[in-house]
């Protein structure tokens, strides 16, 4: 939750969220971290929850990614996806869905990148940004 504050210029996530990923446990969450004058650093979190479209579908959520300022465009975000899709795929999941504005062009790049395809365009009167609903299927032909 540090790490997410810090992104968010001292905002805190909203206590749904919270409350959510308190319930979910460490389990559903990716830390990226390196080592930095000899201590490590995290540098990106993807966390991840169930809803109700994704029980339905088989599939879990990516509720949030975000990585450290001085990280971002050096592929932190694509790995952390990439090693969700390989975990959940041999776990039995039939996917990983996402939400993500559709001015978020960095993150829509690493999504797209490893397969993630629009299914819905939304405006979100919360965030007061367009957003898309993204699944990354494990299978072909879904």
């Amino acid at each position: 939750m540090a790490f997410y504050t810090a992104l968010h210029d001292g905002r805190r996530l909203a206590w749904p969220q919270r409350f959510l990923y308190r319930l979910a446990g460490d389990k559903l969450v990716l830390v990226a971290v390196i080592e930095e004058s000899g201590a490590t650093q995290i540098i990106g979190i993807d966390m991840f929850y169930v809803n109700a479209r994704d029980r339905a579908e088989h599939t879990v959520h990516e509720g949030y990614i975000g990585v450290r300022r001085d990280m971002t465009g050096k592929g932190v975000a694509t790995e952390l996806r990439k090693v969700a899709i390989e975990h959940f795929a041999r776990h039995g999941l039939k996917g990983v869905s996402s939400r993500i504005s559709a001015d978020n062009a960095p993150s829509l790049v690493s999504a797209k990148k490893l397969g993630f395809v629009p299914v819905d365009r939304y405006h979100d009167a919360a965030m007061r940004a367009e957003r898309l609903y993204l699944i990354r299927w494990f299978q072909e032909g879904r």
